[in-house]
């Protein structure tokens, strides 16, 4: 299943989650043990609006990923939260959204998920993440 830009979608075996990313970091809630898995892609730190998608906003995409792994059968005290993207794109990123995206992550799920882990962050170009379920 594809998630598109600023897109959330939660998924069980066998189902495998796909998003495109550059500076947009996709946010995995998952919990291996119950087989769910929640993936936002998160577009910026903060903010609200008209015209974005439910996991365009790290501080509203964390929440939300969070209830909607609950809510698909995620025992809370098994959740992880993966981390990939948030790349400059050509090396020349002065805004650092990338990492302020990673930053807003972690601390909205600070003290509240087993672990926060970081793959292939901050990089120089795009890449396709996709999360298997099994």
């Amino acid at each position: 299943m594809q998630v598109p830009i600023g897109g959330i979608a939660v998924a069980t075996p066998p189902e495998v989650l796909t998003t495109l990313l550059g500076s947009c970091v996709g946010m995995v809630v998952m919990d291996p043990k119950n087989h769910v898995c929640v993936l936002s892609h998160v577009v910026r730190p903060h903010g609200a609006g008209p015209g974005m998608g439910p996991g365009a906003f790290a501080n509203l995409a964390a929440p939300r990923a969070r209830d909607l792994a609950l809510q698909s059968g995620a025992d809370p005290r098994q959740l992880i939260v993966r981390m990939a993207g948030g790349g400059s794109m050509g090396g020349l990123e002065t805004t650092a959204i990338g990492r302020r995206n990673a930053a807003a992550i972690k601390e909205e799920f600070k003290g509240s998920v087993r672990q926060v882990l970081m793959h292939a962050l901050h990089g120089i170009d795009s890449n396709n993440f996709e999360l298997p379920l099994y």
